[in-house]
């Protein structure tokens, strides 16, 4: 897996243009060498809210027997899958060329 980059250069975007671009909902990035808008192909979007919130309510019921009297155990494993896919953003939201 490798950052995102410009379609139309292939300059390597910045880690954190791309967590704020999926954040604050803008939709594109801007690339700092050609300023060629490139914006987020919407398939990915909703794949990235299905690993968040879709995937895990399937895993619940297996997660919650596995490690069923531990409590702090299972709220764990959430946190750490959510934070892992929260810091995966850029490398999984992809981008096509503004029309």
């Amino acid at each position: 897996m490798e950052i995102q980059r410009c379609k139309k250069c292939r300059t390597k975007f910045n880690y954190m243009d791309l967590q704020k671009s999926f954040w604050m909902g803008k939709g594109y990035v801007k690339c700092i060498n050609c300023e060629t808008l490139n914006s987020q192909i919407g398939i990915t979007r909703v794949m990235f809210l299905i690993l968040v919130i879709i995937f895990p309510m399937g895993f619940k019921n297996g997660i919650i027997r596995l490690l069923s009297p531990n409590i702090s155990l299972i709220l764990f494993v959430y946190f750490f899958y959510e934070v892992l896919l929260i810091s995966l953003i850029p490398y999984i939201i992809r981008y096509k060329l503004e029309t």
